[in-house]
């Protein structure tokens, strides 16, 4: 098979750009979100910043970036634990940061998560089984599509312990 290049599958030209307020996309995806993870038995919480945040960028595959990180966190949470997302801003960039309390994945791994069909082989069955390794890939093309960046990180607590995995989203402030 031909290497495929996948960074034109969602390239700047691909991308409608407009006006967006990204707090409101994140605030209707965190409540159909919040079912869902009922549903599941899991919680979902979230810290938004109290003002509109005002970006460039394609309002489609926007949220599908989002959505693909927010199910993707639900998905590796266990039962009975919460997701948490928070939206600020930092320095001239809007900012969401979504947290599982999973078990998190191998530093070999996060050097991978954000490649075409690469699924962990690490941390629950469920993360090495669930899903076609897509919506990572499309969520670095999504951001990177619209001069923002995304980069994936365990959480240590103090004691040295993994505590969960995060997903930190920048889109540049319009």
């Amino acid at each position: 098979f031909p290497k495929r290049d996948w960074s034109s599958d969602v390239c700047s030209s691909d991308l409608k750009s407009e006006m967006l307020d990204l707090r409101a996309i994140v605030e209707r995806i965190l409540v159909d979100a919040s079912f869902e993870a009922e549903q599941l038995g899991k919680s979902l919480t979230s810290q938004l910043i109290d003002k509109p945040l005002v970006i460039v960028a394609d309002r489609h595959w926007t949220q599908s970036a989002i959505e693909n990180v927010v199910r993707n966190a639900l998905k590796h949470t266990p039962d009975g634990a919460s997701v948490e997302a928070v939206l600020d801003h930092h320095d001239h960039f809007a900012r969401l940061v979504v947290r599982d309390s999973g078990e998190g994945i191998s530093s070999e791994d996060l050097a991978r998560i954000f490649q075409p069909f690469y699924r962990s082989t690490t941390g629950s069955t469920q993360r090495s089984t669930a899903g076609a390794g897509l919506g990572l890939a499309i969520a670095a093309q999504v951001l990177r599509g619209n001069g923002g960046k995304i980069e994936a990180r365990n959480r240590i607590d103090a004691a040295g312990h993994m505590r969960g995995f995060e997903i930190c989203l920048e889109w540049p402030l319009a």
